[in-house]
């Protein structure tokens, strides 16, 4: 009785591993049995034993249940992996945000402190004041050299025009002072370095808003536009 259960198991054993295990022999239309040696029967018991090992209650092998554990397992460590990715991307834009915001209430602040201060304000006006007498200067003295020079421009070798420029030119170039006449003729930086901040700011004051300075430079601008004009400029 022994036997026939210990040779019923094999067999079954055996049919569940298939081949080489079992064999089905088509011309006999039966199934066919190795009979093992002993060493033959030590591997089998060691199959069958790993064969155990790596099947589910539902047959599924245990092996791919690891593989699914293991993918599982990949999987979310590349989730947390990208979350993290994530994470520091929004951390890194919202850096550059807060970096922007900064640098744009860091440059309003400066700005809004340049409007605020007197020295600025002066600065800027008796600037504007220097754009418009440069300008007019330059072209005075042109239109005076081409009045020598260019026959072209000769009709206004008379009091009426040359003349009345050189006087405009000159009046306009005498109602400065020496401090404004560095202001007028060289860099603001250099000008800075060789007088006191108070005094230069008095003086840029003294440039933008006094009505006799405006008043001349005015005079003179007009004058340029008359004399372009009898020309055909």
């Amino acid at each position: 009785m022994q036997q026939l259960t210990g040779g019923i198991a094999l067999a079954h054993h055996c049919a569940m591993m298939g081949e080489p295990w079992i064999k089905y022999n088509w011309q006999k239309e039966k199934m066919m049995y190795l009979e093992l040696s002993w060493e033959f029967s030590e591997e089998m018991k060691e199959a069958w034993s790993s064969f155990e090992q790596y099947t589910k209650e539902d047959g599924e092998p245990q092996m791919q249940k690891n593989d699914d554990q293991e993918n599982a397992a990949k999987r979310r460590k590349l989730e947390g992996r990208s979350e993290e990715i994530a994470e520091a991307n929004i951390d890194g834009q919202k850096r550059v945000v807060d970096k922007k915001k900064s640098d744009e209430e860091k440059k309003k602040g400066d700005e809004e402190k340049k409007k605020g201060d007197p020295m600025t304000e002066a600065l800027k006006a008796a600037s504007k004041y220097k754009a418009i007498y440069l300008k007019c200067t330059t072209e005075s003295t042109l239109i005076l050299s081409q009045i020598v020079d260019d026959e072209a421009w000769m009709w206004a070798d008379n009091e009426q025009n040359k003349g009345k420029l050189q006087k405009l030119q000159r009046k306009v170039h005498e109602n400065h002072g020496s401090l404004q006449r560095k202001f007028l003729s060289e860099d603001i930086g250099k000008v800075k370095m060789k007088v006191s901040k108070e005094e230069l700011m008095v003086s840029l004051r003294n440039l933008a808003t006094d009505e006799a300075k405006q008043r001349d430079l005015s005079e003179l601008a007009a004058f340029l536009r008359t004399i372009k004009s009898r020309h055909g400029v």
